[in-house]
This record gives C-alpha cells, structure tokens and sequence, in this order.
C-alpha cells in the first residue's frame, strides 16, 4: 500500500532514476517507485537511492553502457544463469543467480559472466588447488619441485631471490623446511649473490641430492626405509650453517657466513 507522496524526494532524480512516489517497504526498508529514463520502472529502497548504489532500472551502467542482458538458461562454464537479481555491482552489473554443475548456487555479476572470468562456484578452483598439492612432493617439511624449479624474482627489492636491498647494503638470506637463516649484508650486489648461491648448494641442492639418494636406496625395501626415514637437519654454529646427514650420505658440508661491512 502507498503512501502519500513525500515532496522532498518526489520528483528527484538520481542518475536515470526519478522518484515518483512511494511504494510498498523493501526488506522492512522504506521504497519508491521509480521511473528510469528508458522508460522502465522500479522499486528501489530509498537508502539505495541516496547512498547512489543504484541510479538506472539496470539498463546502463554509469558510463552508459548497456548491461543487463537475458542470460536465462544460458552457460558460462559450469555455471547456469537462473535469474537476474537486484543486486548490482559498483559498475552497475546485475547480478544472476546461478546453479553451478556441482549443485550449488551463486550469485555472480553479469559482467563476470560474459567475461570468462568465473565460470563456477569456486569448486573448480579447489579441484585444481587439489590437483596441484596432489602433483607436489613435501619431503621433511619441503616442497621438492620448488627447490627444482626456483627461478630469479622481480617480486622483491633486488630482483634475486633471497636478497632484499636495506639502504646502500643487500640483505641475504635463505629459508628451509619453514625456517629462515640470515646469511648477512653486502655492499655489492654481486657479492650478495655468489652468498645466497654457496647457501642454496649448501641447503637446497643437498636437500634434493639427499632425497633422490634416499629414494634410490628405499626403492624396493620398505624395511629399510622404515628403520631410516628421510631426516635433513639444518644446524648452526659460531656463525656457520652445517647440514647433519646419516652415515648412508656424504660427509657434513659447512657454509661460513663472512659478513661485508
């Protein structure tokens, strides 16, 4: 039932939208029905209307570009759209219900949709996080493919892994099985450099070389393996990183940090 109309709102404009009179409350919220400028009409909470959250029947986004679509019974990957609703992005995209292949439901901006850029409920997503931790190999504490495959990175101060610059001087330092060692600072970068690779031989290369002997002599004798599980242990001593390793590997190798003023 509507109620008399409230001259101060009435008659307003809010982007296409103007407010004609009230109408019946949305969710216990105050509404009004409005016209938009293509012609069509709507109920719109008036907190709506005044926060500026939605200003078009969802014809046009803000830059008037058109949005709302039929993308009933339409798929986007394994995602069907049911039925548009009234939630609307901060673009102006309407939002659709969607029942995902797996049997779940969603409510997913149209432009996201047509995009590509979700194509299901997030199940797919944790299938493939899944996949890869099932592909991944996690030895004493260690991803072993990362240590394989660890590359140069652009994602920190220098550039290199395992270096960051701290005013004129390159912080080095390495990490294993969740720890963190500190291999000093170096005024040259190329010094810093040749620190970190004396520790990533001393650590990762023996890490992998430790396991791929370890797997070499498990392979086949189950026993065995049992009464000698893969053990790498990381020490250290008067500034000195030394790796611990059984009697069946080689013989303790040491790294000695030599800090450059």
């Amino acid at each position: 039932m509507r109620t008399e109309t409230n001259p101060v709102i009435a008659g307003q404009r809010f982007g296409m939208l103007t407010a004609v009179e009230p109408a019946e409350k949305v969710h216990g919220r105050s509404a009004w029905l409005c016209r938009c400028d293509c012609g069509n009409e709507r109920i719109v909470r008036s907190s709506d209307l005044k926060g500026d959250r939605i200003w078009s029947c969802g014809c046009k986004t803000r830059h008037g570009h058109t949005t709302l679509k039929d993308l009933t019974g339409q798929q986007f990957g394994r995602l069907t759209a049911v039925r548009v609703t009234e939630r609307r992005d901060r673009k102006g995209s309407a939002y659709w219900l969607c029942r995902c292949e797996c049997g779940n439901t969603v409510e997913i901006p149209q432009d996201s949709l047509v995009s590509g850029n979700t194509t299901s409920c997030g199940c797919r997503r944790q299938e493939l996080n899944t996949h890869v931790n099932n592909l991944l190999h996690f030895v004493d504490g260690t991803c072993v493919e990362w240590l394989k495959y660890r590359k140069s990175r652009s994602d920190n101060t220098s550039g290199f892994r395992g270096i960051s610059r701290s005013g004129n001087k390159y912080r080095v330092s390495i990490g294993l099985q969740g720890q963190r060692y500190y291999l000093g600072e170096y005024t040259d970068f190329e010094r810093a450099k040749e620190v970190r690779l004396e520790a990533e031989e001393l650590l990762h290369e023996n890490f992998i070389s430790q396991w791929s002997r370890w797997q070499e002599l498990a392979e086949g004798n189950e026993q065995w393996a049992k009464e000698h599980p893969f053990r790498f242990r990381v020490t250290r001593t008067n500034g000195r990183l030394m790796v611990e390793v059984p009697n069946w590997s080689r013989s303790p190798e040491r790294l000695e940090e030599k800090n450059q003023a």
